[in-house]
This record gives C-alpha cells, structure tokens and sequence, in this order.
C-alpha cells in the first residue's frame, strides 16, 4: 500500500493501490475459480483520500473482497482514528463487493455512529446497490445518487 505519510492540518490527499494476482487455476483446462466477475491478472482497489473541513472524501474503485476488504478497513479506521467525523464513500467505480466489504463499511458506520460521525456511500453501481438492498445496509448507511446530494446532507 502506498500513501502520503503526513497529512495538513486543514486537508490532506492520499492514494492507495492494493492489488492481488488472480488465482492461477490448478489445470490449463480448468477455468479460474473466481473467473465469474474478474478479468485475467489482476483485481485491484483504488482508494483516494481527500480530507476537508467538513467531511472526508474516500473514492473507492475496483474490487472490495476477501483478498482486498482489509486495505480499505485499514484505510477507514486511519481515517476515523485521525478525527474524520464525516466520511462519505465515492464508490461509483467499486465494481465488485462481497460481504468482506459489506463487513468493512457496516463496522466503520458502527464506530463512526458511537463517535457521534457518520457515513454516507455515493453512487454504487447496480451489482454493489443491489448487495447493499439485499443485506438491509442501505437501510442504515444513507446513499446518495451524487456527491454533491451527500455533502449537502444533514
């Protein structure tokens, strides 16, 4: 993970690449095991970090799973332990999330809520909406269709 090490009083910016290699299938025959929803090579998750004074952006691209899910919790839970009362999520560009990332997003909500914070998610796309109608997440974490719509928020 990489990261700017210092952050401004006033706002800070930070980028975090994580990435994995695909799980190589056992035989050339045989498809990949998690070749449903990723491409060859690669999953990656981008997380971008724009701290201001009325909130803290967090923009979320890529794949949010087993093998990813903890670089964002580690990423929120910096972000909470520097004072963010206000996170709102970007993941308009998570293409993909598993409860891992259901886990990681319901567990910030949860101690941002004790810390009288809170967290908003913006536009998800329809496969990431639909885990977050499924599992009632959308019921506690509000979501906004536009960036603007969440910072405009109570």
């Amino acid at each position: 993970m990489t990261g700017t090490a210092t952050r401004p009083a006033a706002c800070w910016s930070g980028h975090f690449v994580v990435s994995r290699l695909a799980r190589a299938s056992a035989s050339a025959d045989a498809p990949a095991a998690d070749a449903g929803h990723r491409g060859a090579g690669v999953d990656e998750l981008k997380i971008s970090v724009t701290a201001g004074p009325a909130h803290t952006l967090v923009a979320v691209t890529g794949e949010c799973d087993l093998h990813t899910g903890r670089q964002l919790r580690d990423v929120l839970t910096s972000e909470v332990s520097r004072g963010a009362g206000r996170l709102i999520l970007d993941i308009s560009g998570l293409s993909f999330m598993d409860s891992t990332g259901m886990q990681v997003l319901l567990s910030a909500r949860n101690v941002l809520s004790v810390r009288g914070g809170t967290l908003a998610l913006v536009s998800p796309q329809p496969v990431v909406a639909r885990i977050l109608e499924l599992t009632g997440a959308d019921q506690v974490i509000p979501v906004y269709d536009t960036l603007q719509d969440a910072q405009t928020a109570d």
